[in-house]
């Protein structure tokens, strides 16, 4: 687990994930719902916490078609960003807030990373900007159809990973409960053009 010159590691899921960083001796900035950055600041070795974990598509997708786990991660992260950046069309079931205020939390982490922020549009859409020219930077694919995926192949199979996205047991830990629709739609915008 030792990365030479890794002086962070962002960490998202359960504690098992963010022990494995924790115990690498790096510190693990670690988002869930409840995180308010400023404490974050602090302390980056908070390991019970989540801030927006991902519909649970990345499971489905690297299972499907043999995808890395943090390579499926990296090409659906941006999509999964602006999807829960947009108005829900129905809420998560135990939300931990008020209102809905995924956007102004992805604006309060490109804030944090020194990225433009000045609205919550602006921010949430440098945060995407920044993690896909880190994705070019570290000469990662930004599409599944950059894995060698068969366009074919994944149409037909994009009903059942959406399917067994929607009922994996962590998608209600997302803050924006999504419908089997629009895990589809992810899956098509996170292959790539000609979808």
């Amino acid at each position: 687990m030792a990365q030479p010159g890794v002086s962070l590691i962002l960490a998202r899921g359960g504690s098992s994930k963010v022990q494995a960083a924790y115990s690498a001796g790096k510190p693990a900035l670690v988002v869930g719902p409840g995180v308010e950055f400023e404490s974050l600041k602090l302390k980056f070795q908070d390991i019970r916490k989540r801030t927006y974990k991902y519909p649970n598509s990345a499971h489905k997708l690297g299972g499907k078609f043999h995808i890395p786990h943090g390579r499926a991660n990296a090409i659906l992260l941006p999509h999964v960003i602006a999807y829960n950046a947009g108005l829900p069309s129905k809420f998560t079931p135990y939300a931990k807030y008020e209102y809905y205020k995924a956007p102004e939390k992805y604006q309060e982490i490109a804030r944090y990373l020194g990225l433009p922020a000045g609205t919550v549009t602006e921010g949430v859409n440098s945060l995407i900007k920044a993690i896909e020219e880190l994705m070019a930077k570290l000469d990662m694919p930004h599409t599944i159809a950059e894995c060698g995926v068969d366009r074919e192949e994944f149409r037909r199979k994009i009903p059942i990973m959406a399917e067994r996205a929607f009922a994996d047991q962590c998608t209600i830990t997302n803050p924006r409960f999504p419908l089997i629709g629009e895990l589809e739609e992810i899956y098509r915008q996170a292959y790539g053009p000609g979808l």
